[in-house]
């Protein structure tokens, strides 16, 4: 009896000890001729989510530079609508409105239309003909048609508002008032708006009517009259009344 005992616990570790050993061995693959072991890659351990990222910190934008002022823009040059003014019939307008404000009594002569040019205009301006090139790009002038009567209004042309300064200074500097034969004006004057110059000998009562109608054709603005002869006592004897004449003795 003991001995059947003892050979079933043997059995049993025996049993015991060759299941374990399968166990532990690794999975065979049949193959003819005997099993090769197949090895089996151990399963990985799972990667644990890291879950959302931080977001990263921005980096510091740099400061733009600053941009330098902007230049300012030039202003745009004003058209001068005077530039391609018909000089004549301008001329003739001025003389026009003038004789409708002059006072009662006063008498403006009948006239001629005479274009100024280098031949003519020291006599005319009282300017050299360097001086016209120079300064003048067109002139006219309108004169007594009776000689007798020292009446002259000219209208100038200038290149520019410089050129027609520098002329109202040649032009008073250089007219002669006592051009005409046996008689004076009363009064000669110069006076320029822009680019345009007025030179006049007249009767004083006829003086503010020409200025006036002047400054009203070139907008409102003149520059200051400069009346660089008025009649003295050097021309004798009475004129005809309002004329602005004087008949010399003979």
């Amino acid at each position: 009896m003991k001995k059947l005992l003892t050979l079933c616990l043997v059995f049993s570790i025996l049993s015991m000890l060759f299941l374990t050993a399968c166990g532990e061995q690794a999975d065979t693959v049949p193959v003819s001729g005997g099993e090769l072991p197949v090895a089996v890659p151990p399963v990985a351990d799972e990667v644990p989510d890291p879950g959302p990222a931080d977001d990263p910190e921005p980096a510091d934008e740099p400061e733009p530079a600053d941009e330098p002022d902007p230049e300012p823009e030039p202003e745009p040059e004003v058209p001068d609508d005077n530039i391609n003014i018909d000089l004549k019939a301008t001329l003739q307008a001025i003389m026009t409105a003038t004789g409708e404000n002059i006072p009662e009594g006063a008498f403006m002569p009948m006239t001629l239309d005479v274009e100024v040019t280098e031949e003519n205009c020291e006599g005319k301006l009282g300017i050299t003909p360097e001086q016209f090139g120079l300064y003048v790009t067109e002139a006219y002038t309108m004169v007594a048609a009776i000689g007798t009567f020292a009446f002259e209004v000219s209208l100038v042309k200038a290149g520019d508002d410089n050129a027609a300064a520098e002329l109202k200074k040649l032009i008073a500097d250089g007219y002669d008032p006592k051009k005409w034969i046996c008689v004076y004006p009363e009064q000669s004057f110069v006076v320029e708006a822009g680019r345009f110059v007025l030179v006049g000998s007249i009767p004083h009562n006829i003086a503010e009517p020409l200025h006036n109608s002047f400054a009203a054709e070139f907008g409102g603005n003149i520059g200051s009259v400069n009346t660089f002869y008025e009649r003295g006592d050097e021309a004798p004897g009475e004129g005809a009344e309002g004329g602005g004449m004087v008949l010399m003795p003979f």
